[in-house]
């Protein structure tokens, strides 16, 4: 079990499968990043484009789908997540102040017009559109958990993402 804790405090416990932990060792010696406390030097690994090439950046895509899959199987991590786009929104219905909001967290810089319309479109997908435009849409419907994560999908294959 591993403690995850909520913003404000809260704390939630997430169980972890056994074999888990050496999908991750698998995945991170996939990614050219050994987990054995190892470093190459004392500046440990290269940074920045020195470990991406389309191999490991493929398998990068691959570990993160992995790991947000496994978010999606826990509820207290669902709970996580809606509580974490209510915090960081206000608790706004406006998923584009919502995708603005997450994604300004996540990645720490805003996104271009066009990376940003596509990252609206990625975590509103599945919702028919007439619910944000009436307003009947929040952040309490079971599926926001499954939003957030198709927008996290659509980040990690950024180069925003990989390379910051």
């Amino acid at each position: 079990m591993l403690p995850i804790y909520k913003m404000g405090g809260v704390k939630a416990t997430v169980h972890i499968q056994p074999n888990w932990f050496g999908d991750m060792n698998f995945y991170a010696n996939q990614l050219g990043q050994f987990i054995v406390y190892g470093p190459p030097n004392v500046a440990g690994w290269p940074g920045h484009r020195e470990w991406l090439n389309e191999s490991r950046l493929t398998r990068r895509w691959n570990y993160c789908d992995l790991i947000l899959t496994f978010l999606l199987s826990n509820n207290d991590i669902k709970e996580y997540l809606r509580e974490l786009a209510r915090t960081l929104s206000n608790n706004s219905n406006d998923p584009v102040t919502i995708t603005a909001a997450l994604t300004d967290f996540f990645l720490g810089q805003s996104l271009g017009t066009i990376y940003f319309n596509g990252a609206v479109d990625r975590f509103k997908a599945g919702i028919p559109e007439g619910y944000f435009t009436d307003g009947s849409w929040n952040l309490n419907w079971d599926e926001v958990p499954d939003q957030i994560v198709n927008l996290f999908k659509y980040l990690v294959r950024m180069p925003e993402y990989q390379l910051t």
